[in-house]
């Protein structure tokens, strides 16, 4: 039986950036599914934070699935973030994550740019918006950000938030 991924997404740079980690990780396409926001649908991380809760009803009730959430801390912290997400599953009575899931909060501060602007050799600063940094495949950023969890090697002044999404990644 294989496993399937959901990926419960902000936004397509954000989806492919994950989706580039997990092909390079050995998944297959046809094991992930991405849970989206429309373009123009309302505030991204609202849309991710109000979807959480039934995302995490869906993944408890079946076998053999990991959940990936993708959303920006923006001006917030990533721990100030997580509390959003807290709070919005308390509020609909579905229970946090627990530590033996294979739940994964993937929270860059700021925006995913922030990371792909690091991964291109920029020296970056987590409360400046970095939005016109994108990749369009992100094969070779991910490979360098692989490289650099499995190895514990990086430049120097890594954006903490990138850090705390290698941790998350190890979990699979």
């Amino acid at each position: 039986m294989s496993v399937t991924c959901v990926l419960l997404c902000e936004d397509q740079q954000t989806e492919r950036f994950i989706k580039q980690y997990l092909l390079q990780s050995g998944w297959n396409h046809r094991d992930i599914r991405t849970v989206i926001r429309q373009h123009g649908k309302g505030a991204a991380e609202q849309w991710v934070r109000q979807s959480l809760p039934a995302e995490l009803k869906a993944m408890r009730s079946k076998q053999n699935r990991v959940l990936i959430v993708g959303t920006d801390a923006d001006k917030m912290s990533v721990t100030s973030r997580i509390q959003t997400l807290i709070k919005e599953c308390k509020v609909n009575n579905v229970a946090w994550i627990k530590p033996n899931e294979r739940v994964l909060l993937i929270i860059p501060k700021r925006n995913i740019e922030t990371w792909i602007a690091f991964l291109h050799g920029a020296s970056v600063d987590e409360e400046k918006d970095y939005q016109h940094h994108e990749c369009l495949n992100c094969k070779p950023e991910i490979a360098q950000l692989k490289r650099m969890c499995q190895t514990n090697q990086w430049p120097p002044a890594p954006p903490s938030s990138l850090l705390s999404a290698c941790s998350e990644f190890n979990k699979l």
